[in-house]
């Protein structure tokens, strides 16, 4: 047998010919003497005169830059490089270094003339800064954070200027909640209100902003006086527990109408809402605290204040399936709920075991501050490969956020605007963004299926076409991101269909750009895209089997196409969920109204004829049932 501790030295190749931990590396990659006199006995094969492995190490120590860089060992401390009559010695010559390890005339005269004056300009040598230089130690940039500050009317009339902007409410998709997702019912045999084209659902309301996710199969949607209406599948009270299992049209949630409702966010099975003054409530399930109430109980019935650290305000909440993550007005990032993935941001799963084979998480029931960001580290860039995980390291940085959206279980956030400062080492000044959770289909943008447990930065970002104002906003769909950028562009990384390729880091979606289209919204659900532009066109692609892309009878596509049906409407907001798309139409002078007027208008009968439907099915079966029990029975085992 073998000897383990004297293994025998391969010969077939020279990668294999290392011995690891007996020779000093000397080389990038790992290298040792062994391996540079091996290489260079390779390269003098068949020429005239042999190349010394002092120059082959050299060249090694270069990093391909054409620039000599010794490395740090013993050993390359006492080699000298040299020249050779070729263009790689041309560019060394230069630096006055010999291949061949002869002085050259440059450093002879050097060397002989010591009269010559210290403040002669010396040959600039290009050096790479380190993490130590390449950004200053906890400095605080001046960030600009107007934007996540909450709108104060100075007078009633400023109020009423307001609630002008509200549109009509328009969606396509399904309106019978009870078949999506639902394993083991055939949604041809199951009655359903399936919208092809996009319809307006709720006449004369103003509607200013619609709320719903691509794991939700329930929707809010904020009226232009601040009042909240919901819809949707209701199983786990995530519309609270006074309204039926299944909302077939939006309804009026009266326990909020005493608050001044801005903003919305669905999960799963639960919904949080942030009112002007910066707070938040929860309502639905809360098996692993994404309600952030502080409380152990699996289900919140009725809209319960969210517990943060302080006295702090919010200015955008985001939901994933069983996370939340909530940006205050200071631009900093709280979250609560699952952390199974690592979408808590916090640096770990917690994961435990209950029992021999029962495993679980840390998760977390509060919303807590995190404020650790990381990066690549700048010293392995050079030498990066194609491994799993990749050596990270802590900006030591104030970064504050613009911007923040959740997928299935994962978060994107994008750096808030701030003035360059003088001293700052950077050539450019760019905002980063920043990914963490689950990174199936590099829906995180890091090149690798992996998942982060910190907020990392897209490292495939940092180019000037990143220069502030930059991405304004993110968003995502189940297993895909998008960025939008000032000039209208979109970025798109991940998967939302079920067949093609995964686009493992951002890649602008060409079809938009090289059309010119400036795309306004943007937002994923479960396996669609779909983007506004602001010359009143939408469109689409992904896959719709309930009508969500709104094309008619087509019910995929796999590249952006025309919703025609909105040709000419101005989109104020969109949102895409499981099963579902919504829209808000500008609603604001004759053109508009005239682009309003063809589109379909939802039957008066649709609600009663989907609750006949739904009453119609046995106790418990496909979502009926009582609010906060499962939808359909198990049945029984027979004997």
């Amino acid at each position: 047998m073998p000897d383990k501790n004297n293994p025998p030295i391969m010969k077939t190749t020279r990668r294999s010919a290392r011995r690891r931990g007996q020779e000093p590396v000397v080389a990038p990659g790992f290298g040792t003497k062994q391996d540079i006199e091996k290489l260079s006995q390779d390269l003098s094969e068949g020429a005239e005169k042999p190349l010394p492995a002092s120059s082959v190490e050299a060249m090694m120590n270069c990093h391909g830059k054409g620039v000599f860089s010794p490395h740090k060992s013993s050993n390359s401390n006492n080699s000298q490089p040299g020249a050779t009559s070729s263009a790689w010695a041309d560019f060394m010559k230069e630096e006055g270094v010999d291949l061949y390890g002869r002085s050259s005339s440059k450093d002879k005269d050097n060397n002989n003339d010591t009269t010559k004056s210290d403040d002669e300009p010396k040959q600039p040598q290009p050096q790479r800064k380190d993490a130590s230089t390449k950004k200053k130690s906890g400095k605080r940039k001046a960030y600009n954070l107007d934007a996540l500050a909450h709108p104060k009317f100075s007078s009633k009339k400023a109020k009423l200027a307001a609630a002008e902007k509200g549109g009509v409410l328009v969606q396509s998709g399904t309106l019978d909640v009870t078949v999506i997702g639902r394993k083991g019912i055939n949604s041809k045999e199951t009655p359903s209100y399936q919208i092809s084209v996009p319809t307006r659902i709720l006449p004369g309301i103003k509607i200013t902003k619609v709320f719903t996710s691509s794991n939700a199969c329930h929707s809010i949607a904020i009226c232009s006086q601040g009042h909240a209406y919901g819809w949707g599948r209701n199983d786990q009270g995530q519309l609270t527990s006074t309204l039926p299992a299944n909302v077939a049209c939006p309804t009026l949630i009266e326990s909020l109408a005493d608050y001044t409702i801005v903003a919305a966010a669905c999960g799963k099975s639960h919904t949080l809402v942030l009112t002007n003054a910066g707070t938040v409530m929860a309502v639905g399930a809360n098996k692993v605290g994404q309600c952030g109430v502080k409380s152990t109980t699996d289900s919140v019935g009725q809209f319960k204040a969210c517990v943060f650290p302080g006295e702090i305000k919010i200015a955008q909440i985001a939901c994933g399936e069983q996370f939340s993550v909530a940006l205050s007005e200071e631009g900093k990032i709280y979250t609560t709920g699952s952390s199974e993935y690592g979408q808590l941001g916090n640096g770990e799963t917690g994961e435990y075991f209950v029992t021999a084979s029962k495993l679980a998480f840390a998760n977390c029931n509060v919303f807590t501050l995190r404020d650790t960001f990381m990066e690549r580290d700048p010293a392995e860039e050079s030498a990066r490969s194609s491994y799993k995980h990749d050596k990270l390291t802590k900006i030591q940085e104030d970064i504050r956020i613009q911007s923040i959206a959740c997928g299935k279980n994962h978060t994107i956030a994008v750096e808030a605007n701030y003035e360059k400062d003088e001293e700052d080492d950077d050539d450019h000044q760019r905002l980063r963004v920043f990914s963490w959770g689950c990174g199936n289909y590099g829906v995180l943008g890091h090149e690798i299926q992996a998942d982060e447990y910190y907020p990392r930065e897209i490292a495939t970002l940092g180019s000037t076409l990143w220069l502030p104002p930059g991405p304004l906003t993110a968003s995502a769909g189940a297993s895909c991101s998008m960025l939008k950028t000032s000039n209208g562009h979109v970025y798109y990384f991940g998967k939302h269909r079920s067949v093609g390729e995964a686009e493992m880091k951002p890649k602008l979606v060409e079809a938009l750009a090289n059309n010119r289209h400036v795309v306004s919204h943007c937002d994923g659900g479960a396996q669609t895209v779909i983007c506004s532009t602001e010359t009143a066109q939408t469109v689409a692609w992904g896959q719709g089997p309930h009508g969500e892309l709104g094309l008619g009878t087509a019910k995929s596509s796999a590249k952006p196409q025309f919703v025609e049906s909105l040709t000419g409407c101005r989109v104020q907001h969109l949102a895409c969920a499981y099963g579902h798309t919504l829209y808000v139409i500008k609603d604001e002078d004759a053109e508009d109204k005239k682009a309003i007027e063809k589109l379909p208008l939802l039957p008066k009968t649709a609600k009663a004829d989907l609750e006949a439907v739904w009453a119609s099915m046995p106790a418990g079966g496909a979502g009926g049932g009582k609010p906060g029990k499962p939808g359909r029975k198990k049945s029984a085992k027979k004997d």
